[in-house]
């Protein structure tokens, strides 16, 4: 396999792909694209052509507006039919992450409408044949993109076997934005999933920048150590986010307003969105006079509550066994909430008997003077 170089394709549009290897041989003979712009890149991706193919004549056609129409050489020397050309399939549309497409249209994940094109794949690799089974990488996760140790050795995957090139320095090696890979002689971080270091050998080991699940445990590498939090501690766990990357998320165990009931009196429970968006059961107790009954409160039904009626007996009534005492009876209360009968006139005071101690003093003197 021969890496060659690619030359810009930032026009604005995003739909159009600049190449060098969208040629047509007619031995021995290779007619390939080439550009006003990128001398530099041209005569590199030409060195790559006569390196592969020594023995063959290697003509540039120039392309700056034929590659805009969706292809070069190779494409445009194709057969082409006459006529308006439909699509076979309408597109369909990205709903929640995946193509609603009409019949026999594409109906895998996605992201934005442009995703939802086409038919739909009969696998999900180009040799169905194989079935699908992911090549297994020996290069202990380093990609054909490649990665940069510390030291400054650029390291790429190919034909599973890890080839390196030694840039110099840590600041030698980085991303070739027109390439889409590391480079020596380049400088920087390539874009989300592709980190500049190397597998196990930052300054975090293993623990990359985009962070990783241990558990509930999400650990991430940051001003080159490894900086953790536990999502368990807040009630959640540690998954993919949105974007796809590892984070604390929600575990969601219970259903909008879902309700249930306790084992205590009027005990209910709720399923509620938290402050950090996360649904969670919390206590939400009936009220007084409310039971609960399959999740809702329930009113309950209040006895009748009847007023006793306290009344005495008329003195001497003969149901009562009480014997007569006269008109001059009294009802006093004993303290206790009982009534009981009392002969004769309300006792004396106190006082009244202080008072009357003197005059009977007196009298008696008088009598025996």
């Amino acid at each position: 396999i021969n890496r060659i170089p690619m030359p810009p394709n930032s026009d604005g549009t995003g739909k159009v792909w600049r190449t060098y290897t969208n040629s047509t041989f007619v031995k021995p003979v290779n007619i390939w694209p080439v550009y006003t712009d990128y001398q530099d890149i041209q005569a590199q991706a030409e060195a790559v052509w006569k390196t592969a193919m020594p023995d063959w004549d290697h003509v540039g056609v120039l392309s700056d507006v034929i590659i805009t129409w969706g292809g070069a050489m190779h494409c445009v020397s194709r057969n082409i039919p006459e006529g308006v050309m439909h699509k076979w399939i309408p597109d369909g549309t990205c709903e929640s992450g995946a193509c609603s497409a009409p019949e026999n249209g594409f109906t895998g994940d996605c992201k934005k409408n442009d995703d939802c094109q086409g038919p739909d794949w009969l696998c999900k690799c180009n040799d169905c044949s194989s079935g699908c089974v992911a090549p297994v990488n020996k290069c202990g996760g380093v990609t054909y993109d490649g990665c940069c140790t510390l030291e400054g050795i650029l390291k790429y995957c190919e034909n599973n076997t890890i080839k390196t090139v030694d840039c110099g320095s840590w600041d030698k090696c980085g991303w070739d934005q027109n390439n889409s890979w590391y480079d020596c002689d380049f400088s920087g971080e390539g874009p989300d999933g592709f980190p500049k270091t190397c597998p196990g050998e930052g300054p975090c080991g293993d623990v990359p920048a985009d962070g990783v699940c241990d558990g509930d445990v999400l650990k991430w590498c940051q001003d080159a150590k490894v900086n953790e939090t536990d999502c368990a501690a807040d009630d959640m766990t540690c998954g993919e986010d949105s974007d796809q990357k590892p984070a604390c998320v929600c575990k969601d165990a219970c259903v909008e307003k879902e309700a249930q009931c306790l084992d205590y009196p009027g005990g209910r429970s709720v399923c509620r969105e938290g402050e950090d968006g996360c649904l969670r059961m919390v206590s939400d107790p009936c009220d007084a006079g409310f039971e609960c009954q399959e999740g809702q409160c329930v009113a309950q039904p209040q006895p009748d509550v009847v007023s006793p009626e306290v009344g005495f007996p008329d003195s001497g009534s003969a149901d009562t066994g009480a014997p007569d005492q006269g008109a001059g009876a009294d009802i006093i209360t004993d303290g206790m909430g009982g009534g009981r009968c009392s002969a004769g006139t309300t006792p004396a005071s106190p006082w009244t008997a202080m008072l009357l101690l003197p005059l009977l003093f007196l009298v008696a003197v008088r009598r025996r003077v």
